[in-house]
């Protein structure tokens, strides 16, 4: 059976697996927005997650669906005080991660939390909080379903959010949304370039179809681009929220390129050559920061053979080479300058 076939098959199973069941106060209201939370192992984190969002100052009722992916942390147990808590605003799910995980001929595929708990919201508006992000500002959401309630042509409404590093991370990787305005953004635009944060997310609820793949690695930018084809998006330039970044990270801590690879081959099969020229630039990139990271041994010459025998990547290659050079030896700067 394929990845997407077993996605809905197995949710229609999980819907009963509510903690509390579903005669909770939560159960009985007509949420106009559903905040969905996803999150493994973060005990650290999401208590200030879920404070961020409990904290909404708001003129509507609303739910927040946690979905658990069988936490071994003490996260499990953190989410269930909150749900036993307040009763009238969470709907938790606690993950039997043989169920929630997906396996084709043994090998690992990937998971359905994310889609089973957007999947469960209920809203008009679904906003996203992934477990290890939390919100700053008690008007986030009355401010964006302002919005969007008063411009009903626009499907997303996102804002400006705050990046936290507990580890030494450039400026570089810190100012990754400073040049966001508040104004439109077309889908060219948030696949480009690393625009959304998905912590400040609100998304009109509409039928939005799933799109699944297991080629894909970045499951919040399929998300966008398919709303971006049901309606416009729109960016509110206020910090709102805060994404948090890894220990220890930089900029070569990458997935594989040839995943990457594939992620942008799978969009380009579902949404059809709309994104071509700005795929051709993004699987580029991929060649190049694989390159570079093979620091010119025999994995660096066979992805430069690679792109030799593909000449419409050649260009985007060559220009891409020496902006990722800077990054490089700017974050090894970095990096030297604050060792302890």
């Amino acid at each position: 059976m394929s990845y997407a076939s077993e996605l809905t098959k197995r949710f229609e199973a999980e819907i009963s697996r509510e903690y509390l069941g579903l005669e909770k106060p939560v159960n009985k209201i007509t949420p106009l927005v559903s905040v969905s939370v996803i999150t493994y192992n973060q005990k650290n984190y999401i208590r200030q997650c879920l404070e961020g969002i409990l904290m909404q100052q708001v003129n509507f009722p609303m739910e927040i669906v946690i979905g658990d992916d069988g936490s071994s942390d003490g996260t499990t147990e953190i989410c269930k005080e909150y749900a036993d808590r307040f009763p009238d605003k969470i709907r938790l799910f606690i993950r039997d991660r043989n169920t929630s995980h997906y396996y084709e001929n043994g090998k690992y595929i990937w998971f359905f939390n994310g889609h089973w708990s957007r999947m469960s919201c209920k809203g008009k508006y679904v906003a996203i909080c992934e477990g290890d992000d939390y919100w700053i500002d008690p008007l986030k959401l009355q401010k964006q379903v302002d919005f969007l309630e008063k411009n009903p042509d626009y499907s997303l409404c996102f804002t400006n959010a705050r990046v936290l590093a507990e580890g030494k991370l450039s400026k570089i990787h810190l100012n990754i949304y400073a040049g966001l305005e508040t104004r439109e953004y077309t889908g060219e635009e948030i696949l480009k370039k690393w625009t959304i944060p998905t912590a400040s997310v609100l998304y009109r609820n509409n039928n939005v179809p799933i799109v699944s793949d297991n080629r894909f690695v970045y499951e919040d930018i399929i998300i966008f681009l398919v709303l971006a084809q049901m309606g416009r998006i729109y960016c509110i330039n206020e910090h709102t929220a805060v994404y948090r970044r890894g220990v220890g990270l930089t900029f070569t801590d990458k997935v594989d390129y040839k995943r990457r690879i594939n992620h942008y081959l799978a969009i380009k099969e579902h949404f059809g050559e709309k994104y071509d020229r700005v795929l051709k630039t993004l699987i580029a990139k991929a060649y190049v920061i694989d390159f570079v990271s093979g620091k010119l041994g025999k994995k660096s010459f066979s992805i430069l053979w690679e792109v030799i025998t593909q000449p419409k990547y050649l260009l985007p290659f060559l220009a891409y080479l020496p902006v990722h050079i800077y990054y490089i030896l700017y974050d090894k700067v970095f990096i030297l300058r604050n060792r302890k």
